[in-house]
């Protein structure tokens, strides 16, 4: 028996709620993480923070968010995602970098000169 309309609506509805519920979770735990790092009196430039978000959408609004959150500390909050680029300077003044996984897969897997800026910055 197939579920009614009304029914795929509450489903649709729960799973909303849940998944915005995990999200401010996971927002709550980045900012712990963030100022906890900018307190402890390292240097922006001394890490580097890869945030992924499971589609591209998502990767958007959590730089959005990102950005906002934390411009009072100077965090720099940078989107990678599909057939974006990131120049040296760009990668070397980001702290955040928001990606997903085909194109975190592709930058670990053949990243070339920006998996440097990744690891070594």
């Amino acid at each position: 028996m197939a579920p009614t309309v009304a029914t795929q609506v509450v489903v649709q509805s729960a799973l909303e709620k849940e998944l915005g519920k995990q999200q401010r979770r996971e927002e709550k735990k980045m900012h712990r993480l963030i100022q906890s790092i900018g307190t402890s009196g390292k240097d922006e430039d001394e890490f580097k923070i890869v945030y992924i978000a499971p589609m591209k959408a998502l990767a958007s609004e959590m730089v959005d968010n990102f950005s906002k959150r934390l411009k009072d500390l100077n965090i720099v909050v940078k989107e990678l995602t599909g057939d974006m680029q990131l120049s040296k300077t760009e990668m070397t003044q980001t702290q955040i970098l928001v990606t997903t996984p085909e194109k975190w897969d592709v930058v670990t897997r053949k990243g070339g000169e920006l998996n440097t800026h990744i690891f070594n910055s």
